[in-house]
């Protein structure tokens, strides 16, 4: 960095790729045997799979081979496995993810989504082979090859995945008879060992195609990499960089490109970048050796694990071992990459890993137990030697020693048990949520609910789990609790007992036993209940809801355990005889009455219920066929309650399993047994709209009195709450946990269960709805501005503040003569206002500070640094001070590079730049010195920040991590490694112990402050995530995405 002007060119900045996968075209990719093999073996439709360790250069192998295979015209489907997610997803979820998205890069999504929606009887895996075989096959009139990227990414699932590559042997085993297959081939590709993919012992291991090994580089090789090199002596400085790295892709491309544009010593290099003692923290790739090396994140590495594999270890680095993937130990250093395979043998892979990962090392990271027993034996050998005395003496003091270690050593091993026990429970809350097992989220909640580790994510899941409203654990166990139609109590059954719930907060307020186990309760209006033993005609009782006691005995047998069988006034109820004919039943008299209507099949009753004024009783049933083996065709008979005559029929599709009419009458929905909704016209019949299901199967629908909302529950526990545009039900409200709901008649609250009741007020804002505050996308508000707990931003050619605490509606508060951009702290705005003019704009009153001109505006940065001076950044390479006291820029600072982030400390004494090559520098703001710069990532800074107490910087890159920093020295604290895109943003809770990343990957996650490790995943969204913020009072923390959504999570 430098106060003056500079220009600077990097030849091999374009050259070398030093992360992530290099282009098939590009120049740095060095072509090697694999090349080769893989290719020829692909194209003569060989299975193939690729395995080794990370950072090898497999995906890159791989993007090139289909380069060249779709060159000689055969149809490729490269699929990259971590985009379909990890542990938060569900079996069911994480197939149909993999079935899209080989879909969609074989330009067959829509034959994908219509496949996976025609075939839910098959198994997940079976349904993924079988599109392929009987789909994307036929359909191609060249060979098919599928590669498979990242496999080792299915370790990490909460299932397993035995049976999609057991299913793949099997296709590869088919070949032999039936001949289509011979022009489907895969090709499998990881960080794994053959032995992983099917781990169960019980099946046949994977034991087809062919293994293509990827090797470092060797001289040959490498020295097309002196391209890259503008200097006379290219190739002496490969041939120095291949004795440190000896030929590893990533080190070597990364040394090439830190040469390409340092005039720097390759050792020195060496030395700085990966020999210092920070680097096995920040440096990704010694990081990851590292970790796998110790078996960190496998819960099936213990410390006697680890011990035998650094022991294993230790005898490699002094004479080399024996290759056998058989034994776990040996093939878990293989996998680490920390060794080369040579002649069977495993050997250092090279002099840097020699230096980094040696007997210093393995002492380092030795386990407790495997030192206590080298020092027993140590101690054991030293008394035989002694006195018997001595020995005794010895023998006292050292088992004392001993002891107290033990003690310390467990006590530290019980606090470890416990925070992995934390973070397991933690990571699997997410896809619990998504499968709506609220039940089994609470149940583990209650475990860790006294662990040291809890923090703001327990809170966080407690509270979606319980509701924002009241609840109760009275229900559980109970079939369908019922409203009554005042809206004042529930009614609801559990074995042999009926509870009556006051409605507006759920409490209890008196309960009966009634007869039999299996009983249905249901309100015949406000003050009465009907309960029948299920399959005991006789046990049908009218009782008071006031004390219980009985009013009559009705001796009908109920068989609709629905509510909306009884009507509004609670004097008739109806349902289907055994022979087939509708009945209903006065209440107050207990006369029944057999409805004269056309003929149906015999015990073939489907759904009845009263519509919601009463006037009508719906009924659905289905006819005899006409023609035997024909689909019994269904309608929908509409019965007048005062006269109990027809008054209309309607045809409907041969799959609706339940309908409900609006509360307008002017239409119905009915919903198919697919999920599907179809709405009708009344009292025409005529179909109007087809919706596919988003609920799927076991779909149960409700309107609420107004005729706004509609609800929808299913198989999947899920409840959906609609609102009606019309005739057209649209996204509203999402809760997990319910297998039924009842609308209250303001249609405002709402009550739904499953193992508990819960009560929502559907007016007040929901943090799985997202609200707001204008602007389309891409979103305008880039950066977004926060001003205590007030979020600040630019949409629709004004800027507007969102309260988030006491409101959510987006309030103007300043007009903006151009496109903005607002300061982080939410005072300040850059507004363009020409191609070469800006203004800066103070946010609070809208008043004009300067207006000035910039020959190129390639940034829009502005920060106050004090009273009279304002830091501003108009170009990439450069910032500028105004001093508001002369009325002119009286400082500028120019910079090598270009700069993407900026940060100023809450006492304005110090700014952090990041730049685009992972650079972070920061700057004294009263000498403008730098006080200390670090290469912190691979890529692009995106975003940093200081916590409250300016201790420590918090970044966010597009190398898909984030880390925390000590702001006065840069030392790394934690690397945040997890996310599978660009963390845009990165914030830190007023407490101190848990950081937020929100990212391009669509999600948001919480980590660990202390530690580094990610705890849970909070929130998922349609767009990416570039804005997240705790709240001061650390109850919230806000979510914003590219979209201008606003997500709101509570603890």
């Amino acid at each position: 960095m430098s106060l003056e002007p500079a220009t600077s060119t990097y030849p091999g900045r374009g050259f070398f790729v030093s992360g992530g996968t290099v282009p098939s075209g590009s120049p740095s990719y060095v072509e090697r045997s694999a090349d080769r093999e893989l290719y020829e073996a692909l194209l003569s439709g060989e299975y193939c799979y690729v395995l080794n360790s990370r950072q090898m250069g497999k995906s890159s192998l791989a993007v090139r081979t289909v380069a060249r295979l779709q060159e000689r015209g055969v149809r490729t489907a490269f699929v990259d496995l971590t985009r379909i997610g990890g542990a938060n997803v569900s079996a069911e979820q994480w197939y149909a993810g993999l079935l899209a998205e080989t879909g969609r890069v074989l330009d067959l999504r829509a034959q994908a989504v219509a496949f996976l929606r025609e075939h839910k009887e098959l198994g997940p895996a079976q349904r993924y082979l079988s599109f392929l075989q009987e789909v994307a096959l036929p359909l191609q009139e060249t060979p098919l090859v599928v590669l498979l990227d990242e496999i080792d990414a299915v370790r990490s699932l909460a299932f397993s995945t035995d049976e999609l590559f057991a299913g793949i042997r099997q296709l590869h085993n088919g070949r032999a008879s039936e001949a289509s297959l011979t022009r489907l081939t895969f090709c499998l590709l990881g960080a794994a060992l053959p032995s992983d993919l099917i781990r169960d012992p019980r099946s046949t291991p994977f034991n087809v195609g062919r293994r293509v090994e990827l090797r470092d580089f060797t001289q040959e090789e490498a020295s097309a990499l002196t391209k890259g090199l503008a200097t006379g002596g290219a190739e002496q400085l490969i041939r120095r960089i291949l004795h440190w790295t000896g030929g590893h892709p990533f080190l070597t491309q990364t040394l090439g490109a830190d040469l390409a544009h340092k005039s720097v010593d390759v050792d020195q290099l060496v030395r700085e970048r990966y020999l210092d003692a920070r680097a096995r923290e920040t440096d990704t790739n010694l990081a990851d050796v590292g970790n796998r090396l110790l078996g960190r994140g496998d819960p099936n590495v213990g410390d006697a694990e680890r011990a035998d594999t650094l022991s294993l270890y230790a005898k490699l680095l002094k004479s080399g071992i024996q290759d056998d993937e058989s034994n776990p130990h040996a093939a878990r250093i293989k996998m680490s990459g920390v060794a080369r395979l040579d002649s069977g043998h495993l050997t250092v892979r090279n002099e840097i890993y020699r230096q980094i990962f040696g007997p210093g090392w393995i002492k380092e990271n030795m386990p407790g137990q495997e030192l206590r027993r080298q020092k027993r034996a140590f101690w054991k050998g030293a008394l035989r030697t002694t006195v018997v005395a001595a020995s005794v003496v010895g023998g006292f003091a050292f088992l004392a020693w001993s002891n107290a270690r033990l003690a310390r050593d467990a006590k530290l091993a019980g606090n470890r048990e416990q925070y992995e026990a934390y973070l397991a429970s933690m990571q699997l809350m997410p896809m619990l949520w998504s499968e709506g097992q609220t039940e089994r989220m609470a149940h583990t909640l209650q475990r860790i609910s006294l662990n040291p580790a809890r923090g703001w994510e327990w809170d966080f899941w407690s509270r979606r789990v319980t509701g924002n409203g009241p609840h109760t654990d009275v229900t559980r166990g109970s079939y369908w609790p019922q409203l009554s139609p005042d809206g004042k109590t529930i009614l609801s059954r559990t074995g042999d007992r009926v509870h009556l719930l006051d409605g507006s907060d759920l409490h209890e307020m008196r309960s009966f036993k009634v007869p039999g186990h299996d009983t249905i309760a249901q309100f015949a209006g406000n003050d009465r209940f009907v309960v029948q033993e299920r399959g005991k005609p006789a046990s049908t009782q009218l009782r008071d809801a006031r004390d219980g006691h009985l009013v009559r005995s009705l001796g009908w047998n109920v068989l609709s355990p629905n509510g909306e069988a009884i009507s509004p006034n609670g004097r008739w109820m109806a349902s289907e005889g055994l022979d087939g004919k509708l009945s209903v039943l006065d209440v107050n008299t207990g006369r029944i009455r057999r409805l004269a209507l056309p003929a149906i099949s015999t015990g073939n009753w489907w759904d009845v219920e009263f519509s919601q004024d009463g006037r009508q009783l719906v009924w659905l049933c289905r006819y005899p066929s006409v023609h035997p083996g024909d689909k019994e065709p269904r309608h929908v008979l509409f019965i007048d309650v005062k006269t109990w005559k027809l008054l209309h029929t309607v045809d409907c599709d041969y799959r609706t399993n339940i309908v409900r009419v609006h509360p307008s009458g002017r239409f119905m929905i009915a919903v198919l047994l697919s999920g599907d909704l179809v709405t009708y016209d009344l009292p025409s019949g005529r179909k109007r709209l087809r919706q596919s299901g988003k609920q799927g199967v076991g779909t149960i629908i409700k309107f609420s009195p107004d005729g706004r909302l509609m609800s929808s529950v299913a198989n999947n526990r899920i409840l959906r709450v609609d609102r009606m545009d019309g005739i057209r039900p649209n996204s509203y409200r999402i809760y997990r946990g319910a297998n039924s709901c009842l609308f209250f008649p303001d249609s405002r609250h709402l009550a739904f269960s499953y193992d508990r009741l819960r009560l929502v007020d559907l007016a007040m804002p929901d943090a799985e709805q997202p609200f707001s505050i204008g602007g389309s996308a891409p979103w305008e508000t880039s950066p977004i501005g926060w001003s205590g707990d007030r979020l600040t931003a630019f949409t629709g050619g004004k800027i507007v503040g969102a309260p988030v605490l006491t409101g959510f509606q987006a309030l103007p508060i300043a007009p903006a003569p151009g496109p903005a951009k607002i300061d982080s702290d939410g005072a300040l705005a850059f507004c363009q206002v020409g191609r070469q003019e800006f203004k800066i704009l103070d946010v609070a009153s809208g008043r004009e500070l300067l207006r000035a001109k910039d020959e190129s505006i390639t940034q829009t940065v502005v920060k106050r640094l004090d009273r009279n001076r304002l830091l501003i950044a108009s170009d990439l390479r450069r910032l500028r001070i105004w001093d508001d006291r002369v009325k002119a820029f009286v400082k500028t600072v120019r910079f090598d590079l270009q700069s993407s982030a900026f940060a100023l400390s809450h006492d304005r004494r110090s700014l952090a730049v990041g730049f685009i090559d992972g650079t972070v520098t920061v700057f004294d703001t009263n000498t403008w010195k730098i006080q200390w710069s670090s290469t912190i990532h691979y890529w692009s800074v995106y975003q940093l920040r200081f916590a409250s107490n300016d201790r420590w910087l918090l970044t966010a890159a597009d190398d898909d991590t984030g880390s925390v920093l000590e702001a006065g020295t840069g030392r790394t604290v934690s690397r945040l490694v997890g996310h599978g895109q660009t963390v845009a943003s990165i914030d830190l809770s007023p407490d101190g112990r848990r950081i937020a990343t929100g990212s391009y990957d669509k999600t948001v996650k919480l980590w660990d402050f202390a530690t580094g490790r990610e705890i849970t995943s909070i929130g998922e969204a349609t767009s990416p995530y570039i804005d997240v913020h705790f709240t001061l009072d650390n109850r919230c923390l806000v979510g914003t995405t590219i979209s201008g959504e606003v997500h709101i999570w509570r603890r």
